[in-house]
């Protein structure tokens, strides 16, 4: 016969796996319901701040274009999606990655900043 100790254990036990089930599946609901697309790949990976301008570079690749290709058709639609935040006179950060020659260039196309230095 189980003592009162025992039983308490168990159903403490059973309540505990039945809570990190539970969790489990609202974090995948969670994921679920985000405001971005997941986009899965093996061969490419493409990011910017809204979802149309990612599909557009991700179908230039998808097509056999380069990632300059995907650059440009993604800002274009940048441009076109959210004309406040980018287009002529927006900053641009860039990492490439030249696969023959093994290097990584940076481009920055910022603003200058002021004359002195000091900020």
């Amino acid at each position: 016969m189980l003592t009162l100790h025992r039983i308490i254990v168990i159903c403490m036990l059973l309540l505990s796996l039945v809570t990190t089930t539970m969790a489990q599946e609202g974090e995948q609901e969670t994921a679920a319901r985000t405001m971005r697309p997941v986009v899965r790949g093996k061969h490419f990976a493409v990011a910017s701040m809204k979802a149309e301008a990612t599909r557009a570079a991700e179908r230039i690749l998808e097509k056999g274009g380069n990632a300059f290709d995907a650059i440009v058709a993604g800002q274009a639609v940048l441009g076109i999606v959210d004309a406040a935040m980018n287009g002529i006179g927006s900053d641009a950060v860039l990492l490439v990655y030249d696969a023959r020659a093994k290097k990584v260039y940076s481009v920055n196309a910022e603003g200058t900043g002021a004359a002195t230095g000091n900020y």
